[in-house]
């Protein structure tokens, strides 16, 4: 039997010229959003779109956790970025499957991550009804929350770089005098 195992986006809340209008602004500020990759293989289209981003998908980390990559790519006119994996339980004997989203900084998203851990899957079929496949994050409010809170923690950044700057200035001063 053949399931439908693509993420389902309709319950966001936004229109395609909404989504479009903010991949635009993330990217004039240099967050680049996920492109479709020409690659059939799953694995190295996740490994090619989180590259310099995140290391879940890398060699290594996949080896460690004895992870599969089953499918991967981008939604929501690249906003965000899943992977369908499965991995090896903790009981050593099962495998469980589920949905991993990435934001534009290869973040996990936390709110759908919660969903994952909420309703452990161990079938294809299991995956196809459940709960994590419907990602229900809103991209406007999520993309500006994560941007506010990155830009109150840049502007602490500046504000301790300037007194970093002052105390080597003084310290440089009082040495020429």
């Amino acid at each position: 039997m053949s399931y439908n195992l693509q993420p389902e986006t309709n319950p966001t809340g936004t229109t395609k010229e909404q989504q479009l209008k903010l991949r635009d602004a993330l990217d004039k500020a240099g967050v680049f959003h996920f492109r479709m990759n020409s690659s059939y293989k799953p694995k190295l289209s996740a490994q090619n779109a989180l590259a310099g981003k995140s290391h879940y998908v890398d060699d290594g980390t996949l080896r460690f956790f004895n992870s599969k990559v089953l499918d991967a790519g981008p939604i929501l006119n690249g906003l965000f970025y899943f992977i369908r994996e499965s991995k090896d339980h903790s009981n050593g004997f099962d495998r469980v499957h589920d949905y991993v989203y990435f934001d534009c900084w290869g973040n996990i998203v936390d709110e759908m991550r919660k969903k994952s851990e909420r309703d452990e899957c161990y079938t294809s079929a299991q995956l196809a009804k459940s709960e994590q496949r419907w990602f229900d994050v809103n991209p406007l409010e999520y993309y500006s929350r994560e941007l506010n809170r990155r830009a109150v923690q840049k502007q602490a950044e500046v504000e301790r770089y300037k007194k970093a700057d002052a105390t080597a200035f003084s310290i440089y001063s009082g040495k020429r005098g």
